[in-house]
């Protein structure tokens, strides 16, 4: 099986949780779709951070075409009877055809997508060339009552809230222009009362920070928030 996402983040975090599981557990392959691009033998090609017309050419068209070749080519041993992508939200439509190519049998094997379109960050719209059944997730079970009760206005759908009970959220008031200064302190100050940095998380809306009237900070994320109906993006 492999375990699949776009982000550096959320591939970092997968790779620590499942080197926990016992070998047996373990996906053959766990990490960035790009990157099992490269273990197959195709370029790294250019710096992700740049995005222009041939950026966007070579990781949306050109690199996963490539991937489709090479996963045409792979040996029975080094497919997969199961593609699991996280966040499929943030993949293009030509990144399917190299994960549907390199099943062992594209009949029997399976792809599991998990996809949240109020957190697309890309301007993509990537859909899998394939029949699903969709499933739709209505019960959060990651955040406490209170996270979750303070962002229910920004979800699309009734959730039931089924994570527990935790500190109450705390909104700190500041100037446009200190935002990020504001949300840092909050950060130093978890982290002063023993928080651990892999359990905290800065997130901002796609708007620049200091166009932002608050800051809001609770108990694993820090971060400004975004007005309704925009689009924002999530780090750590």
């Amino acid at each position: 099986m492999a375990l699949i996402c776009y982000s550096h983040g959320l591939a970092s975090y997968l790779e620590r949780l499942t080197a926990t599981w016992s070998y047996k557990e373990r996906p053959a392959y766990v990490g960035e779709f790009h990157a099992l691009g490269q273990r197959w033998g195709a370029p790294e090609g250019p710096d992700e951070s740049i995005r222009n017309t041939d950026t966007v050419q070579f990781w949306e068209h050109d690199l996963p075409r490539h991937m489709a070749e090479l996963a045409s080519e792979l040996p029975l041993r080094d497919r997969f009877d199961a593609v699991v992508v996280d966040e499929a939200q943030d993949f293009a439509d030509d990144w399917w055809g190299p994960l549907l190519a390199a099943l062992r049998d594209e009949e029997a094997g399976g792809i599991y997508v998990f996809s949240d379109e109020g957190q697309r960050v890309f301007d993509r719209q990537g859909v899998p060339p394939i029949q699903l059944v969709p499933l739709v997730l209505d019960h959060n079970l990651r955040n406490t009552r209170q996270i979750a009760d303070s962002f229910t206005p920004l979800v699309g759908q009734r959730m039931r809230l089924l994570g527990g009970e935790g500190p109450e959220v705390l909104f700190v008031p500041c100037a446009a222009e200190d935002a990020l200064t504001v949300a840092d302190d909050q950060i130093d100050s978890l982290m002063d009362e023993g928080w651990r940095p892999e359990d905290l998380a800065f997130a901002q809306s796609l708007l620049r920070a200091h166009e932002q009237g608050c800051s809001q900070t609770y108990r694993g994320c820090v971060g400004c928030r975004p007005p309704p109906g925009s689009r924002h993006r999530r780090s750590g």
